[in-house]
Parts: C-alpha cells; sequence; structure tokens
C-alpha cells in the first residue's frame, strides 16, 4: 500500500475512513445523540491511538487507517455508555469518563 495523501473521517449514521486506498465503514451502535465536541475527543482519540505506535513520524498507511477505526470505534462505544449513564444530558466531558471503558470492552 502506498503513502496516504489525504485521509476523511466522515461521521454519520454510518461512519467512513476514507483514504486514496479504501474506505472502511463504521456502523457499530452509539448512541442516538450526539452531542456538541464529539469531534473533538474523537480527534483527541486518533492522535493518541496514533502515537502508540511509538516515536517514529512514519507509519503504515494500513496501521493509519486502522488507528482511525479503532478510534471510531471506541468513540462510538464510550458515547453508547455514556447514554445509558446520562441520557439526553450527556456532554463530551461523559463520553471522554467513558473512553477507558471502552478500551478495555475492545482489548480485554
Amino acid at each position: 500500500m502506498g503513502e496516504i495523501r489525504c485521509c476523511i473521517y466522515a461521521k454519520g449514521e454510518v461512519d467512513r475512513v476514507i483514504s486514496s486506498h479504501s474506505t472502511i465503514e463504521l456502523d457499530d451502535q452509539g448512541c442516538p445523540r450526539r452531542c456538541g465536541g464529539i469531534g473533538d475527543v474523537l480527534s483527541g482519540v486518533i492522535a493518541a491511538i496514533i502515537s502508540m505506535n511509538g516515536p517514529d513520524t512514519s507509519i503504515d498507511s494500513e496501521d493509519f487507517i486502522q488507528s482511525i477505526y479503532l478510534s471510531g470505534k471506541i468513540v462510538r462505544i464510550a458515547s453508547k455508555h455514556a447514554f445509558e449513564k446520562r441520557k439526553r444530558a450527556m456532554s463530551a466531558l461523559d463520553v471522554i469518563e467513558n473512553i477507558r471503558f471502552a478500551f478495555e470492552q475492545i482489548f480485554e
């Protein structure tokens, strides 16, 4: 796989990670309400997951796309947990508080 020059995360009912090489869809159930700040949370999770690849500034294209997909999955699961607890009163901070649970659900 060649170098990725552009990657787009298109949020919607079905999220899409679109690159010059592929499109991956993420249709895991999140929550019925996406509150303000979720894009900011997603950006932070993407940065954290990509940084887990190490200090090297180059990352394999496939790993890059998978890191972005994984980030979306984490935020969707965290949003679902936040909504279950706070319903329509949930905020981006509630999603952040549930990132740990989402991470554990995926990796443990």
